[in-house]
């Protein structure tokens, strides 16, 4: 367990499994990191985390908010 909201323990975190080659662990790190930044409004850095760790489930689920969103909004 490492806190995310620190950048610089995610990314050693992230640096460690790379090393080793614990790729599922590193995906989880990443989409750990991606939920929180974006449940916390940093939403870009939600998106980029998200992104990294290929979380194609969760990145569909925010596109389409942000298209309901819009969508309401016009």
């Amino acid at each position: 367990k490492q806190p995310v909201q620190h950048s610089q323990i995610l990314l050693k975190s992230i640096e460690i499994c790379r090393l080793y080659e614990l790729d599922t662990i590193n995906s989880n790190i990443m989409r750990i990191a991606g939920v929180h930044h974006w449940k916390h409004g940093r939403k870009g850095s939600g998106v980029f985390w998200l992104q990294q760790a290929r979380d194609e489930f969760r990145l569909n689920r925010i596109a389409k908010q942000l298209f309901d969103f819009v969508g309401k909004s016009v």
